[in-house]
């Protein structure tokens, strides 16, 4: 029977794909308080994580008003700094539930 040795290199990829798919479900979990784009950028390596409220009609002026725009690049930048565009849309996630609650 052959063992499989996870390298560090190989537990550090797996903990930062955990956090961007974290982020992703989140973004899926909050779309009736929100409106938050995800995308890979396979040619850079990078995830993009735009936040809009969930009032903005795209595709008018209105559209620019992004209450967060965050790229993380896998191949340089550190797992905390994706664990804090996570932190970031999850208190934006909190506020607008609290706010919605509020309306209600």
């Amino acid at each position: 029977m052959e063992t499989i040795t996870l390298t560090a290199e190989h537990s550090k990829t797996c903990s930062v794909h955990q956090v961007a798919l974290s982020i992703m479900a989140l973004a899926m979990e909050s779309k009736d308080v929100l409106h938050v784009f995800t995308e890979y950028a396979p040619h850079v390596d990078a995830l993009d994580v735009f936040v809009y409220p969930s009032s903005v009609q795209h595709g008018t002026e209105n559209a620019g008003e992004r209450l967060l725009s965050k790229t993380f690049y896998f191949s340089r930048d550190s797992i905390s700094s994706l664990l804090s565009i996570e932190d970031q849309l999850t208190e934006l996630v909190a506020e607008a539930r609290d706010n919605a609650e509020v309306q209600a």
